[in-house]
């Protein structure tokens, strides 16, 4: 049952087309903190479509931060389609755009200080898009009422215009898609002051540093026209929690709009900049091209996405999937087939699949918009329509639809996807089912998995015992402080056990017949609040700690995203290496390894710079090599008389980054 209840708000009446007091529903039980998303689908291009993702986005108007009346962000997306009489109206007397070509709509934002009010910004950019083949028929002075926002923010907006263009003669609509990709990348990094806010075939994004309320007054001109219309519409009004409320980090994004956080962005964001130094799309030193580190988490998985959906020809859908699967312990809900597409998604992704964190992401594409959840379910949305109109909100009745009307109501849960194409509800399941089967991500090569984990799991009888003098140097090499000497001599000499707080429940050892690893009287046991608290080691029913080594499946082909060459690889169920997997790695005969002593003779930094440019020079060679997938960084040897140990915190960084461009 729902809990449901009525509260006057402010809305945008879609009959009338002005605002009045209008009630509408909500759950009030399924209450987060976040930015409010949503869309509205309709069977047809209409001007409810339109209306009701106002109403929607004024519904929320609580999730959208402001300041003196300033907004924080806010915006719709919209296919432009059905919008066509509206913009035809605005092609040159000169031009004429045949029916069966689709007729295109860019938009840009340009900063009031361009030299000429940015006319030779925009001839630029015109040039730009006919170097693609790309028809372009002119542009569009947006007509913007800045006046309905706060004087300290009014002189700061940008000049809103949007350009018409076309598919060039021969231009099929996957190359239409790709080259605009190209030109928008070319813009962002060639273009100071130019920022396209929408360059897509098929959508147009208005959105604007402003309240919901204000986004309706700023675009009225437009979103008040009779003729524009639209069968798909979303919606998104920003809570700011981590950027800079500025256009650009407003969204919707030219592709997808989210609530939440992606608290994996490094991780992201980190492998997008890899494969394409490896693809040699930017060199080494040079900013990514597809991540702009000025801007959100937001903006950097929607330019990772567009990347993707751009180059490979692939769904919305597929493309999000390939970017996080569910969380493990959700993976008995789902049959064979779709299970092994999600282990091979893990294999030849990596890192770019290490989606996480609390959001709920729409996409929209032509005649399909789409949803995924977080594998955690730390947002809610739902999906609610009748025979007409398929709506989807973070806030259920936000925008409302008459009871007596209700035909359907969703709430997705974790990890889940569900679109909406052409006006029919696909719904998590089905999706799913749909995305295995189109998604052509392959493997070619020798795919093998050789599992240490269960060899590893061996008692080692051939343990190496460390004399007291050789634990105390040991420990002062990893900078051990008293307090923990202090708890090893009680348990290891007293037989006592120290007792924490705050948060940790484990049993004490007299009362378990558990026996508990050393390791875990050191680990965290008190989650820190991040939004959310995520501790992959302590969540580990939700999140894949299995790991792979050796040379990981690559994408060697620039214009071949989905097919990746493979090569024989380690596997264990924790990235936590003991000493029966270590020897399990040395001995499996498959993947040969090359081991590299990380310890240096001396006592001065200068002893430990010139070991670690040995170490670097050893790692390239052997990487530029390719013979040895698996390199072991050991310090074994400090033990040894007149030799100390590399900082581990010296390693990964150090010797690793040289190394990308080779692998």
């Amino acid at each position: 049952m729902f809990l449901f209840f009525a509260e006057n708000r402010l809305v945008f009446n879609r009959d009338s087309e002005k605002f009045s007091e209008s009630p509408f529903w909500r759950n009030v039980r399924q209450e987060h903190d976040a930015c409010g998303i949503g869309f509205v689908v309709t069977k047809n291009a209409t001007r409810e479509a339109v209306t009701m993702a106002l109403d929607g986005l004024c519904g929320m108007r609580e999730r959208s931060g402001s300041a003196f009346d300033a907004g924080d962000g806010a915006g719709i997306i919209m296919e432009t389609a059905g919008a066509r009489k509206f913009y035809e109206q605005f092609l040159p007397k000169d031009r004429h755009v045949e029916q069966d070509t689709d007729l295109a709509v860019g938009m840009f934002f340009l900063d009031r200080q361009l030299d000429g009010g940015g006319k030779e910004m925009r001839k630029r950019i015109k040039r730009m898009l006919f170097e693609h083949g790309i028809v372009v028929h002119g542009w569009r002075d947006v007509p913007t009422t800045y006046d309905v926002l706060p004087a300290h923010i009014r002189g700061k907006q940008p000049e809103c215009w949007q350009l018409l263009y076309s598919r060039g003669d021969g231009m099929g609509k996957q190359k239409f898609r790709e080259a605009l990709f190209r030109v928008q990348q070319r813009i962002e990094r060639e273009l100071k002051g130019v920022y396209p806010a929408s360059l897509q075939p098929d959508t147009i994004v208005y959105k604007a540093r402003a309240t919901p309320d204000q986004l309706i007054r700023v675009y009225g001109g437009d979103f008040c026209h009779p003729d524009f219309v639209s069968s798909q519409v979303g919606f998104h009004g920003r809570m700011s929690t981590n950027t800079e409320p500025d256009p650009e980090n407003a969204q919707p994004f030219g592709l997808i709009w989210h609530n939440g956080e992606i608290n994996t962005d490094r991780a992201l964001s980190g492998a997008q900049r890899d494969l394409e130094v490896r693809l040699g799309l930017t060199l080494e030193g040079e900013e990514c091209v597809t991540v702009d580190p000025k801007r959100s988490d937001s903006s950097h998985f929607n330019g990772m996405l567009k990347s993707l959906i751009s180059t490979s020809d692939i769904s919305g859908p597929v493309a999000m999937r390939r970017r996080g699967t569910p969380a493990r312990s959700d993976l008995y809900r789902y049959d064979e087939e779709t299970r092994k597409h999600f282990e091979l998604i893990e294999r030849t992704q990596g890192a770019m699949a290490a989606k996480q964190g609390p959001e709920a992401i729409c996409g929209m594409t032509a005649s399909r918009v789409w949803v995924t959840m977080d594998p955690l379910s730390l947002r809610t949305f739902w999906i609610y329509g009748d025979d007409d109109v398929t709506v989807g909100s973070s806030l259920p009745g936000s925008p409302p639809i008459p009871l007596d009307k209700l035909k359907f109501v969703h709430r997705l849960k974790g990890g889940n996807i569900a679109s909406v194409r052409k006006g029919k509800l696909v719904l998590p399941d089905e999706m799913e089912k749909i995305i295995t089967r189109d998604d052509r991500l392959v493997m070619v090569g020798d795919s093998r998995l050789i599992d240490i984990s269960r060899r590893a799991e061996l008692p080692d009888e051939n343990v190496e015992l460390l004399s007291k003098s050789d634990v105390i140097k040991l420990w002062n090499q990893v900078g051990g402080d008293q307090h923990v000497a202090e708890v090893l001599d009680n348990m290891a000499l007293n037989g006592k056990e120290p007792i924490y707080g705050m948060g940790d429940d484990r049993p004490l050892a007299v009362m378990s017949p558990g026996r508990l690893r050393m390791a875990a009287h050191f680990s965290q046991v008190v989650a820190v609040v991040t939004n959310p608290p995520i501790d992959p080691l302590r969540e580990g029913a939700d999140f894949v700690l299995k790991t792979f080594l050796g040379c990981s499946p690559k994408q060697t082909d620039i214009n071949d995203p989905n097919t990746y060459q493979a090569s024989p690889e380690l596997v264990c169920s924790s990235p936590i290496l003991n000493l029966p997997k270590m020897k399990a790695i040395r001995e499996n005969g498959e993947v040969a390894y090359r081991e590299i002593d990380t310890t240096f003779e001396g006592t001065t930094g200068a002893d430990m710079e010139k070991r670690l440019k040995e170490i670097i020079q050893q790692c390239v060679a052997l990487a530029e090599a390719g013979n040895y997938p698996i390199l072991i960084f050991s310090d074994r040897r400090a033990r040894e008389e007149g030799r100390q140990k590399l900082k581990l915190c010296l390693k990964p960084w150090m010797l690793l980054r040289p190394m990308i461009p080779l692998f």
